[in-house]
């Protein structure tokens, strides 16, 4: 047995799933805005009990580390680091856009291009060859138009996915650009494979110095 406990609260809402290696146990979600804070550590609760185990039988506590919301990075990376720590077991990170990639299992296409929306035109965002594995644009904050995927499109194929994805469906017209009907999401439940592979692997974090991966700059407005 080796169970463990995944947190995301990257994109819309919160989850939680519990796996016995890669295999999906019980899992929790809220699809509301900033819910992360009320729910995340209820959800974990309840998945451990409805389990029949106690939180020692946990081998490994896994987290989605973004980009993302910063509110919900923030509430999910502090939420497994503390139970990390209090438990004394590794702590692994995902990235939201990895998490998406890994869900299309598609051979038809040269590229992959899963979208979280940062607001107005702009996304979270990178550009992987058809395994979701071979990075061809490292993971960016783009503002994006008809022209920005044109280098990658005069290439080959590319499926566009994610949350972020369906309010550029009639800007990029070009051929090669392809738009998934059905928007994936981050959410934890679907990190099964993903978590255990890093775990055979001993992909563990420093609980001291890990931190979410923002990727851009947040603004705050300080009252005076």
């Amino acid at each position: 047995m080796a169970y463990i406990i995944s947190i995301d609260a990257s994109t819309k809402g919160c989850s939680a799933a519990l796996f016995n290696k890669n295999e999906l146990v019980g899992f929790r979600e809220n699809l509301e805005e900033k819910s992360a804070a009320s729910f995340l550590v209820v959800y974990i609760q309840e998945l451990i009990a409805e389990a029949g185990i106690t939180f020692k039988d946990l081998a490994a506590v896994a987290v989605c580390k973004g980009p993302g919301s910063y509110t919900g990075l923030r509430v999910a990376v502090s939420t497994a680091k503390g139970l990390a720590m209090a438990l004394d077991v590794p702590l692994m990170a995902f990235e939201s856009l990895e998490l998406l990639s890994s869900q299309v299992k598609e051979t038809e296409v040269d590229f992959l291009c899963p979208m979280i929306d940062a607001r107005r035109l702009e996304v979270f965002t990178q550009v992987t060859k058809a395994d979701g594995l071979e990075l061809v644009w490292q993971t960016a904050a783009l503002i994006v138009n008809e022209n920005t995927f044109d280098e990658i499109l005069e290439k080959g194929s590319c499926y566009f996915y994610g949350d972020g994805s369906a309010k550029f469906k009639d800007i990029i017209t070009h051929k090669n650009a392809i738009f998934k009907e059905h928007n994936l999401t981050t959410h934890a439940q679907f990190s099964g494979d993903l978590v255990w592979e890093k775990y055979q692997k001993k992909s563990f974090e420093d609980l001291l110095t890990f931190e979410p991966f923002y990727l851009k700059e947040y603004m705050f407005k300080v009252k005076g």
